[in-house]
């Protein structure tokens, strides 16, 4: 297989992750996979941000990413308009990582 010069190649998430980070030129990672990429990529200490499409309504899926870590909080003013196209109604939402410690005030 012929892979170009500036392609780095890792066998999983971690390893891409380590890839990355070790890249002064990176200033921001994606994930974009399936869901078990998504579902353990949000369960990493580097993931602060996810951007979500949520699509409205009921299909026959088999597979779903899991429910977001707590710490993830919707971010309410980034939400888009809901918009419709071929009858499937979706919108764009934001969820960032938030210190809950700091969120939780009975704790003094």
């Amino acid at each position: 297989m012929n892979i170009h010069e500036s392609v780095k190649v890792a066998r999983d998430l971690s390893a891409a992750i380590k890839l990355a980070e070790d890249d002064d030129d990176v200033e921001s990672i994606y994930v974009i996979g399936g869901a078990s990429v998504y579902n353990l990529a949000m369960k990493m200490k580097q993931c602060s941000t996810i951007f979500l499409t949520r699509v409205y309504g009921d299909f026959q899926c088999d597979v779903f990413i899991s429910d977001f870590p707590s710490e993830f909080l919707l971010d309410k003013t980034s939400n888009s308009d809901i918009f419709t196209e071929n009858n499937v109604s979706y919108e764009f939402q934001r969820y960032d990582k938030t210190n809950i410690s700091a969120l939780d005030t009975s704790q003094n």
